[in-house]
């Protein structure tokens, strides 16, 4: 029982990494996206 809860928690913490890396690729990417969209609808 602790084991699997001990397995399920280093996953959630090596989700949290690979979180910490690629949010700001995505918000690099999504933000001048968003922006575009933005102003195509404002038009």
């Amino acid at each position: 029982m602790a084991l699997g809860f001990l397995m399920k928690l280093k996953i959630l913490w090596a989700l949290n990494d690979i979180e910490k890396i690629y949010f700001p690729i995505l918000a690099a990417i999504g933000v001048p996206i968003n922006v575009v969209t933005i102003v195509v609808i404002c038009r």
